[in-house]
Formats: structure tokens, sequence, C-alpha cells
């Protein structure tokens, strides 16, 4: 008992240094919580990963806009439990690169295209 004295001391003392009120912005996240949004709410995580595959939103050209691999609802949800959702981007289309299709780096008029927001 003597030995465990100062860890529950340490444990004390550090505890409230990670307890998040609800006002507060939670700097922790979830990976994809969109899989299991009940839960990912009940964490009360302040973020979220969504990846966002830039192939598949803009196949032919920066003016199609494709949002069918990112469901609004994964998005709603994020919103409704106040998690910021972060993208991470991936697969250059074939028109925005002179380099190989999906790796290679963004080129020319690519580089400037800026996001829409959702309705």
């Amino acid at each position: 008992m003597v030995k465990r004295f100062p860890v529950l001391v340490l444990l004390c003392i550090l505890l409230p240094i990670f307890v998040v009120h609800a006002d507060e912005h939670n700097p922790f996240g979830i990976i994809e919580g969109f899989w299991l949004p009940d839960e990912a709410c009940e964490l009360g995580s302040g973020w979220e990963r969504i990846i966002f595959d830039w192939s598949q939103h803009q196949p032919n050209s920066p003016d199609d806009w494709n949002t069918l691999n990112v469901d609004d609802r994964w998005l709603k949800a994020a919103n409704h439990c106040g998690r910021e959702v972060v993208a991470v981007i991936k697969n250059v289309p074939d028109w925005a690169t002179d380099g190989s299709p999906g790796v290679g780096v963004p080129t020319g008029k690519s580089r400037s295209c800026t996001t829409r927001p959702t309705k």
C-alpha cells in the first residue's frame, strides 16, 4: 500500500490536466468515426479524420464535383457532435498531374482548386 501511495498522489495531481470540460475544445480526435457515429459522439472528441479521394470527387476536370464517396450523413453527424472534420486528400486525378495518376504531383490549374461548401 505504501508503494502505491506516491502513484495515487501523482494521478490526483495530473488527472485534472487531462479533463476537458464541455465548453472547451477537445484536442483529441478519432479516425473515421463515421463507421460508428453514436459511439464516436459519446467519446466527445474534438475532431475526426475523413479521407477524401480527389480522383473520385473530380474525376474528369476541376468542374466535376462528385461527393458520393463522402456521405453527407458523415459530415452532419460530426457537426451534430461538435467534431471538426480534418480532411486527408489522396489520389490525384489524371487531369491534375503530368506524372503518374493517383500519385503524381498536382500541376498547373489543379493547384488552385478550391473546395466547395456542402449544402
